[in-house]
C-alpha cells in the first residue's frame, strides 16, 4: 500500500465529550483492512471519507493531509420504535342456545344472564359446570329485543333487567339471587333499543387512548366491529373485526378496558359471548 495505515480510532460515542480515544478493536481493524485493500490515490485526489456500517458503528476511513489513513467511528443511531398498532382481540366466554344478555366473571365463577334465568357456573375438568340457576319472572311484558346487565358492586352482583333488579352475594361464592321489581325506565318499554348496544368506548393497551368500538354492517348478513378514534370518527384505528353472525349485545366494563359482546349465529340456534380488548401488535 502506498500509505501507512495508522491505528488511530477516534470515537464519537456519547460520554467521550468530543475527545478522541484509541480503541484497537478487532472487528474494526478487520473492517478497516477490507476498506483499505483497494488502490489508494494521492491525498489531493481523495474526494472524502469512505464509510461503512457494521452492527454497532459507522466506520469511516480517510487520508489526512500527511498521507496517513485515519479511522473514525460513530455509534449507529437507534432506529425509532414504531408505534404499536391496535387490534380487536376476542376471547370466547360462553355459548348456549338461549339468547345471552350478559356474562360476568366473579373469582372462579362465571355468571350468565338471559331472559329466563341467572345461571352460575364453575370451571370443571370437562368445561363449565352449572352450580345454581335463579329463574326470572318478568314483572312487565318485555320487549322482544330485551336488554340486561350484570354489575359487580362490592360484595354483591346485580342483574339489571326491565323493571326488575336481582341481587346475589358475591362472597364467599355467588349463589342464588333475590329479585325485586323497580320502576320501569324509558328503555324498558317494548321496542326500545338503547344506543349503547351498538357502540361502547374502550381504551387500548398500547397508549391507554380512548377508541369507539362500533357495530357496523358487513356482507353476508353478519356484523363487524370497527375501531375509530374517539375524537375523530373518520379515522379508523384498527381493521374491522368480522363477526360470525349478528351482534345482539355490547357492553363495556367500568374501567373501559374490556367489553362483552354477544353474537347470534347465522342459524339463530346459538349465542356466543366474547370478551373484547384492544390489544397491541407490532
Amino acid at each position: 500500500m502506498p500509505h501507512a495505515i495508522v491505528s488511530l480510532i477516534r470515537s464519537a460515542a456519547v460520554g467521550n465529550h468530543g475527545r478522541s480515544s484509541c480503541r484497537p478493536l478487532a472487528w474494526t481493524a478487520a473492517l478497516v483492512t477490507l476498506m483499505a485493500t483497494g488502490p489508494v490515490s494521492s491525498p489531493s485526489a481523495q474526494a472524502g471519507p469512505d464509510c461503512r456500517d457494521n452492527l454497532r458503528e459507522r466506520v469511516c476511513l480517510q487520508t489526512d493531509a500527511q498521507g496517513r489513513m485515519v479511522v473514525t467511528t460513530r455509534p449507529l443511531e437507534a432506529a425509532p420504535d414504531t408505534l404499536p398498532a391496535v387490534a380487536v382481540d376476542m376471547r370466547p366466554l360462553f355459548s348456549q342456545r338461549r339468547a345471552i344478555l350478559d356474562v360476568l366473571d366473579v373469582a372462579s365463577q362465571r355468571i350468565v344472564l338471559d331472559a329466563a334465568a341467572i345461571s352460575v357456573y364453575s370451571r370443571s375438568d370437562t368445561g363449565w359446570r352449572l352450580d345454581t340457576a335463579t329463574p326470572i319472572s318478568p314483572p312487565i311484558p318485555w320487549p322482544r329485543d330485551v336488554r340486561g346487565r350484570l354489575i359487580r358492586q362490592g360484595d354483591s352482583v346485580t342483574a339489571q333487567l326491565p323493571a326488575l333488579a336481582c341481587v346475589g352475594a358475591a362472597a364467599p361464592a355467588v349463589a342464588r339471587f333475590t329479585c325485586e321489581t323497580r320502576p320501569a325506565a324509558a328503555a324498558d318499554t317494548p321496542g326500545a333499543s338503547p344506543r349503547g348496544n351498538d357502540e361502547v368506548t374502550l381504551v387500548d393497551e398500547c397508549r391507554r387512548a380512548p377508541h369507539a368500538l362500533v357495530r357496523i354492517d358487513a356482507e353476508g348478513g353478519s356484523d363487524a366491529l370497527g375501531v375509530f378514534d374517539a375524537r375523530d370518527r373518520a379515522s379508523s384505528a384498527a381493521p374491522a373485526r368480522l363477526l360470525q353472525g349478528r351482534l345482539t349485545a355490547l357492553w363495556s366494563n367500568a374501567p373501559g378496558d374490556t367489553a362483552t359482546a354477544v353474537v347470534r349465529a347465522p342459524d339463530a340456534e346459538r349465542y356466543d359471548a366474547y370478551q373484547i380488548r384492544l390489544a397491541c401488535v407490532r
